[in-house]
């Protein structure tokens, strides 16, 4: 991680805020104090996936930071996983072939949108098409989103609702969309209202 750390530290348009080597209580807590704008997070710490329960309790605290899982275990159960807990992006380790691929994955999730290395990708559209058609594979926040747009709400209402950034929820607009396999707000709210997610 201290090779990671020192490559990432020479970039000038960003600051690492903290390194830690565990996700234990107090180690979030201090995640949670900060208020990054992006996570680089590890699923497994100790042998276990700790990493996702992390990013589902940071999520839920800080629904405006994004986190991108950085793994070498692409096995469908963890990125199931991780896409439930609200990870924006997701880099598969042995093709990280320098830090200029992380540095980009940092910048594309910022701006609101995602970062998939591209054997992932694939996995990913797989867990997607495999996930029950009455959950879609939906966060809590997009669910949320997914509320509002679905009675006329535009993002900028929204964010102001959420209390988080637009750009922020025109990501989770375009995550809902793809997750439900719908073209547009209306097809969404449609299908929501189909399936039971909303009322």
């Amino acid at each position: 991680m201290e090779a990671l750390v020192s490559i990432l530290s020479r970039e000038t348009d960003f600051e690492i805020v903290h390194a830690m080597e565990d996700v234990q209580q107090q180690d979030i807590e201090k995640v949670l104090e900060s208020k990054p704008d992006v996570i680089l997070m590890d699923i497994r710490f100790d042998g276990k996936k700790l990493g996702i329960d992390a990013t589902s309790t940071i999520k839920q605290k800080l629904p405006a930071t994004e986190i991108i899982i950085f793994t070498d275990y692409p096995d469908e159960d963890v990125l199931k996983a991780a896409i439930k807990a609200g990870a924006s992006g997701f880099l598969l380790k042995n093709e990280v072939c320098g830090a200029g691929v992380i540095v980009d994955a940092i910048h594309a999730v910022y701006r609101g949108g995602g970062y998939i290395t591209p054997s992932m990708t694939r996995k990913i559209m797989n867990v997607i098409k495999k996930s029950p058609n009455d959950s879609y594979l939906l966060t809590p926040r997009e669910l949320q989103v997914l509320a509002l747009l679905a009675v006329g709400r535009d993002n900028r209402k929204i964010a102001k609702v959420l209390e988080i950034k637009t750009r922020t929820v025109a990501n989770h607009v375009s995550e809902i969309l793809f997750k439900m396999r719908v073209n547009n707000r209306t097809e969404a709210a449609a299908k929501a209202r189909e399936k039971g997610l909303i009322k």
